[in-house]
């Protein structure tokens, strides 16, 4: 039977041991994990979609949901995965704003296609290609940046370099802490 990880944060000590870094320390370690799923992503794509997985996974983030509450972690965020990170008006509510895109988007698709035939509607997806271009109709009114800072990227990198080494020891830490599988 396997265990689930095992929760740790190291490198702290009485100087530097507050609620803010232990917070900052979660928030990273999450952001690598994304990002080492991310990779994982754009390594594992074959020639064929290799480009097309390059164009849709190298050019920003868009930020939704709770973290937007913080605006400053989309700046952590260009930063470990040292690309922009684009903030959107509205951006808590992100999810829902989707949705609402989604609808609208299958709505006139299937307006569409009602009124240029009159047999059944048909139930298959709309084209990406189109749904490409309603995107690029419906722009959010005001938007925020972050560009990476290449001094941080390294920094990142280097902290990166370290959570790696960490996570091959993961196995012998739950051990420690949880005793033989």
């Amino acid at each position: 039977m396997k265990r689930g990880g095992t929760a740790l944060i190291v490198g702290f000590n009485s100087s530097n041991n507050n609620n803010g870094n232990v917070i900052k320390a979660t928030l990273i370690s999450v952001m690598f994990n994304l990002l080492l799923g991310t990779k994982q992503v754009e390594e594992a794509s074959t020639e064929e979609d290799e480009e097309e997985v390059k164009d849709a996974t190298k050019k920003e983030i868009v930020l939704t949901g709770g973290l937007t509450k913080t605006p400053q972690t989309g700046q952590i965020l260009a930063d470990i995965f040292d690309r922009p990170v684009r903030l959107l008006e509205a951006a808590d509510e992100g999810g829902a704003w989707g949705a609402a895109l989604l609808a609208k988007y299958y709505h006139g698709c299937s307006s569409s296609a009602t009124s240029s035939s009159s047999s059944s509607s048909s139930s298959s997806p709309p084209d990406p290609n189109d749904w490409l271009s309603f995107l690029k109709t419906t722009k959010a009114k005001e938007e925020q940046v972050f560009f990476p800072h290449p001094e941080r990227v390294q920094i990142y990198r280097e902290m990166l370099t370290k959570y790696k080494k960490l996570l091959k020891l993961q196995p012998q830490l739950d051990e420690v802490m949880n005793g033989p599988p």
